[in-house]
């Protein structure tokens, strides 16, 4: 499985902090959260930022997951 948090409003609009997915690329987790969530429905993931196991991936969506990996996607503009 692997596992996805979430940060700023993505956080807030979904009402969760993390989530898990089977999935076998990072394109693959992103359609799956948004098909488990409404909330994300209708949201470009692309779009924020994506870490894959704390490094940035710089839009690289075919990137190929493994069971553990971990995704991080932060909204492009978070105030404090």
């Amino acid at each position: 499985m692997i596992k996805i948090n979430l940060y700023g409003v993505l956080r807030i609009d979904s009402k969760l902090s993390s989530l898990t997915v089977d999935a076998a690329s990072v394109k693959d987790a992103l359609l799956a959260i948004k098909a488990e969530n409404q909330a994300l429905k209708d949201i470009e993931l692309a779009n924020y930022s994506i870490f894959l196991n704390g490094k940035n991936i710089n839009g690289k969506l075919k990137k190929k997951l493994k069971d553990g990996d971990e995704i991080a996607i932060i909204s492009p503009i978070a105030g404090g």
